[in-house]
């Protein structure tokens, strides 16, 4: 179906409240979550849509999130002095909670965060946004907040996050002990 003005006039009467309670639960503010809605419709505006249209809106809200994550936490991956992800996301990669001289200096955390930034951006982009998801909203999104925008199973997002975390926590090791 082509969405001109009498079938987008439908599909916004129709979809607009699922829409927005899908937006709502995935940004938790009403404000964010009212503009991300209508982002999603003005993008359907004069498409096609070839299957269901509440699937289709679903998905192009997904990427409107995702897209609303990235910009209000990129600060968070550009800003050398700001901290990359919260004190237990460094916590889980390089502490070893038994032995407190593993706890490094004040200058050696900021060089390891600094690392960390640079590794996050060349994981593969499905590992890299879940990782941003997690660790880089505030507040940082659960893994059923994260499934449900990138319309993944549970099971495939832990394994996503765990494999990368499994990579950052090699290369970080490897940064240690230089």
């Amino acid at each position: 179906m082509f969405m001109d003005d009498t079938n987008f006039r439908k599909v916004y009467i129709k979809y607009f409240q699922t829409i927005f309670g899908f937006v709502l639960r995935m940004v938790g503010h009403q404000r964010d979550a009212e503009n991300l809605t209508q982002e999603t419709f003005i993008k359907i505006r004069n498409r096609e849509i070839k299957s269901n249209p509440l699937a289709y809106l679903k998905e192009v809200a997904r990427k409107v999130i995702y897209k609303y994550w990235r910009e209000k936490n990129k600060d968070k991956l550009t800003s050398v002095k700001g901290h990359f992800v919260h004190d237990y996301a460094i916590a889980d990669l390089i502490y070893n909670p038994i032995d407190p001289s593993t706890l490094p200096t004040e200058k050696k955390r900021e060089e390891i965060q600094d690392f960390l930034r640079e590794l996050v951006q060349v994981l593969p982009e499905k590992e890299k946004t879940i990782i941003e998801l997690h660790y880089l909203t505030e507040p940082p999104l659960k893994y059923k907040e994260i499934h449900e925008i990138l319309d993944i199973t549970p099971p495939t997002c832990k394994k996503r996050h765990d494999r990368a975390i499994a990579k950052l926590r090699k290369e970080i090791e490897r940064y240690l002990d230089r």
